[in-house]
């Protein structure tokens, strides 16, 4: 899940599952907050919201989509500081114990062989992080090409939208300490307690999404059918 969604099929014009939670659900997130924040926000936004037409609200839905895009640049070092404290992502993961139990590696190990026509004695011969990346992104590709990815595409969504709704608070978290001096207001701590609890529950359902995608993707792929020359080269056999 590298990070962005798998598209397997042609851009038709339309927001996909992604666009939405990982893009339009942040930056909403974030605009709310601001209104919320700073005073001078809300009446030009309540009062074009008043409206209440279709050309507001997607407006309103475009701004959440460009602002969501921002957010992802601010996510970017939270997303590389969380996996660098857990020493990779959990995908990384499947030299060890700690997302496959030895048989599952085992028969990983195999397929990922016959499948890919390599000859790896085990995952530990894959020392640097772009031969763990290849090959994470070879079975990707695999299970999406089997149409397999529907559930995956989902996770990779909740993943986005929980790394997009902790940037969020960490720019709300920011916003709240300068309009609090910039206005010389009191700092309104309540609202700082919140933004602390919801970027740790975002952080927590982070990994979570990331764990629980690492594992259906490595699955899935268990469960595909042979390649077509592998049946192929089956049936021969029979036929002997």
């Amino acid at each position: 899940m590298s990070e962005e969604s798998e598209r397997s099929k042609s851009f038709d014009g339309r927001f996909n599952f992604y666009d939405y939670a990982g893009f339009i659900a942040p930056g909403t997130a974030l605009l709310l907050g601001l209104l919320y924040l700073v005073p001078e926000f809300r009446e030009p936004t309540v009062a074009l919201m008043k409206e209440s037409s279709l050309g507001a609200l997607g407006l309103f839905i475009l701004v959440a989509y460009v602002v969501g895009h921002v957010l992802e640049g601010i996510a970017y070092p939270i997303d590389r500081a969380m996996w660098l404290l857990w020493r990779g992502r959990p995908a990384e993961w499947i030299a060890t114990g700690r997302i496959l139990i030895p048989e599952q590696r085992a028969l990983l190990l195999d397929a990922v062989n016959k499948r890919f026509d390599l000859k790896l004695a085990s995952f530990d011969v894959l020392k640097k992080q772009n031969e763990r990346d290849a090959l994470i992104r070879q079975i990707r590709a695999a299970v999406a090409a089997n149409a397999r990815s529907g559930f995956l595409e989902r996770l990779n969504g909740n993943y986005g939208l929980a790394r997009g709704v902790a940037a969020a608070c960490l720019v709300l978290l920011v916003v709240s300490g300068i309009s609090g001096t910039f206005y010389d207001s009191e700092i309104d701590w309540a609202a700082i307690v919140v933004l602390v609890i919801a970027f740790l529950a975002a952080a927590t359902r982070m990994w979570e999404s990331h764990y629980f995608h690492a594992v259906e993707l490595f699955v899935e792929f268990l469960n595909l059918p042979p390649r077509l020359e592998q049946q192929t080269k089956a049936r021969c056999l029979c036929d002997l």
